[in-house]
């Protein structure tokens, strides 16, 4: 007799290669997979096929003619996506045999609430189970996960009912999609059941789980009799056939607490099998039994990784020792094994009043603040001299004057303020910082001390400014991304890269204040892990939960704007945080343990809303003086301020030494026109 053929779809799943050992001589063994080049490579190719995803509406069709051309008796899926699709086609006919219990089961288990209240429903014990929603007023810690997903995607532990809403912005959904479930003290297992074609129980196979990081990676097979009598409880009542999987905790006093219920067989299937368990023979047998098949205890599954190596374009990253800690004034205070570091954006908040501004640092440093941050705002260095306050919607603030006038007269700290300023930050505990723009403000910074320098978002692809700061400053360099596409990051953690004093970033929406949907805070993992950096969250929005949902995803650094009453006047005031909410701020910040959220395949860009502040906010090269026609432009004809509607300062190096070829007026934005084609080398 032929081998049944069997096709498992799922295919780069981490136990297949398992399978493949463990069966591939009592069965024809074919394995599909909707990524090319995924499934282990002791497969052989030719059991091997790429289908399409679950989303697909070609998945069934392809799937249905593969299993024509191959033979294939019987599919085993392993995906929650294609479960609903597989039990609907096999109703129609379209398919061969499916190893999948029914339509019913199958959607009542992949809805992790629906789930619960069935167990409820048929009186079997369960974790208290919500929507997030309804769990404010429960005891914490507690956990939140999304109601449909598999391999731990999106499950948090969370300390406090202020991170719901923190999490709800992190995973970008509401909160009916999200299921609160009591955080259960115990040993965990994942339970490996099947049911026959009648469903008759044939199989309960409990596997202590070990060590676990989304699958589970050491664990061993166990004889459990209370987990056992559990299954038989709930396979009498729903009465599902074929595989199924029950991932539970069991208390101290012997109590088996299921979190989930996955309604296909999951990666530790193989070990099921190494103990003893022919699943598609039970499932087959036609025998009319209660007995269950034997398997052996104490069996141990231990998984490795299995290592290749391809060449790519190298990184640019940090080095480790700048990756793990930046220090501040001599002391280690900015890195993933400190408590979040948290700097206070005074900007311009204190409203050009000196004994403001000491009330305001009094209130940071009360409030736990490490860091008081100042903006000195050089208007030469800022915006182009033809430029005016209506281009930022101040000049109903200000009037209809200059841009240049309106940050010199208005907005500018004055800089005689700042020995004495720094001096009472160390008296009151705190580091001291400044926002600097271009070279005079690099040479004032190198005379007043700074004890962090901040580069705003509108420098973060102002390469030459950068370039000038390696090494000219003892202090580290902190840079905001708002508005930045990947290659620009990607180019400033190169050029910061071997600044001796260290390099740290934040992540930035800048739109004053952001929505939930416009935070893209996946990348702050994304960023981390690409360039091997330490990345904050400077946080325009309004109240915790986005810095919570940022300290989530992995942040370590924290900076807020503040004032002492948001109904002043002022471009900054209204978004900022008061003095008693900041020290709340501070105080669930630290409450809060580091995240360690899954990577992200891609980076996600600004939004439409946010990148349309790239050409007020960022800079290009400017014309200083009247120039003629056949000038070669040196250093001295140009700088660099807003807006970017001209050559981006990365170009500097480019523009540098080209001939004009017209003339050209002081202030005009520097456009490529204007200049003739540069020399062969």
């Amino acid at each position: 007799m032929k081998p049944r053929r069997i096709l498992i779809t799922g295919g780069g799943g981490a136990g297949n290669e398992a399978l493949w050992r463990l069966l591939h001589t009592r069965y024809e063994l074919h394995f599909a997979d909707a990524q090319a080049g995924v499934i282990d490579p002791a497969i052989p190719a030719d059991r091997c096929v790429v289908i399409p995803s679950a989303g697909s509406p070609d998945f069934v069709s392809c799937l249905a003619r593969i299993c024509r051309e191959r033979r294939i008796d019987l599919i085993v899926p392993c995906v929650d996506e294609e479960l609903p699709l597989l039990a609907a086609a096999r109703q129609q006919g379209t398919l061969p045999e499916v190893l999948l219990g029914s339509g019913e089961f199958v959607a009542t288990m992949l809805d992790k609430l629906a789930f619960a209240r069935a167990l409820q429903a048929h009186g079997l014990a369960v974790p208290r189970t919500g929507l997030a929603d309804e769990a404010a007023d429960w005891r914490f810690p507690l956990i939140l996960k999304p109601r449909s997903g598999r391999g731990s995607r999106g499950v948090m532990r969370l300390e406090q009912p202020a991170q719901i809403p923190a999490y709800l912005i992190l995973q970008g959904t509401e909160p009916t999609q999200v299921v609160a479930q009591e955080c259960i003290a115990g040993q965990e297992y994942t339970v490996f059941v099947l049911a026959d074609r009648h469903a008759q129980l044939r199989a309960v196979v409990p596997v202590r789980v070990d060590s676990k990081r989304g699958i589970t990676i050491r664990a061993a097979t166990e004889a459990n009799p209370a987990i056992t009598a559990y299954a038989a409880r709930f396979q009498a009542a729903f009465r599902p056939t074929g595989p199924y999987n029950i991932q539970c905790m069991v208390t101290a006093a012997g109590e088996v607490l299921p979190f989930e219920v996955n309604p296909r067989v999951s990666t530790t299937f193989c070990l099921a099998i190494a103990a003893g368990v022919d699943p598609f023979a039970l499932y087959a047998d036609e025998t009319v039994t209660t007995a269950m098949a034997a398997f052996a205890p104490g069996l141990r599954l231990i998984r490795h990784w299995h290592n290749e190596f391809q060449p790519s374009a190298p990184m640019p990253t940090l080095s480790t020792h700048e990756s793990t800690a930046l220090s501040v004034r001599g002391q280690p205070k900015i890195g993933p094994a400190l408590r979040p570091y948290i700097m206070a954006e005074v900007g311009t908040n204190h409203n050009r009043d000196l004994a403001t501004a000491r009330t305001m640092l009094r209130e940071i440093a009360a409030a736990g603040c490490d860091c008081a941050k100042f903006q000195i705002y050089e208007p030469e260095e800022i915006v182009s001299a033809g430029v005016r306050a209506s281009a930022y919607g101040l000049d109903k603030l200000y009037g209809d004057i200059s841009a240049r006038e309106m940050f010199g007269r208005h907005l500018q700290t004055p800089k005689e303020w700042f020995p004495e300023l720094r001096d009472y930050c160390h008296e009151l505990g705190m580091d001291f910082s400044a926002t600097i723009h271009g070279p005079h403000g690099l040479r004032w910074a190198e005379q007043v001390g700074l004890d962090v320098v901040k580069i705003a978002s509108m420098d973060h692809n102002n390469l030459p400014f950068l370039r000038s700061l390696v090494n000219r400053l003892p202090a580290p360099i902190l840079v905001s991304f708002g508005m930045a596409q990947l290659p620009d990051i990607d180019a400033t953690v190169k050029t910061l890269a071997s600044h001796g004093p260290g390099a740290a970033f934040f992540h930035c929406c800048a739109v004053y204040p952001p929505k939930p949907e416009e935070l893209r805070l996946g990348n702050l993992p994304f960023l981390a892990k690409r360039h091997g950096a330490i990345f904050g969250f400077s946080d325009h929005a309004m109240g915790v939960e986005a810095a919570l949902a940022a300290r989530a995803a992995g942040a370590v650094l924290f900076e807020k704007h503040i004032t002492l009453d948001r109904r002043q006047s002022g471009p900054d005031h209204p978004f900022a945080m008061q003095p008693e909410e900041f020290a709340e701020y501070i105080a669930t910040l630290r409450a809060t343990p580091l995240g360690r959220p899954k990577v992200p395949a891609e980076f996600v860009p600004p939004t439409a809303r946010e990148l349309r502040n790239r050409s007020e906010y960022l800079k290009s090269i400017i014309i200083r003086r009247d120039l003629p026609a056949g000038h070669r432009l040196t250093a001295d004809d140009v700088y660099l301020a807003r807006p970017a509607s001209g050559i981006p300062p990365g170009e500097l190096d480019h523009v540098l030494g080209r001939v004009l070829t017209r003339a050209v007026a002081a202030e005009e934005i520097l456009q490529w026109d204007r200049l003739a084609a540069a020399a062969a080398a």
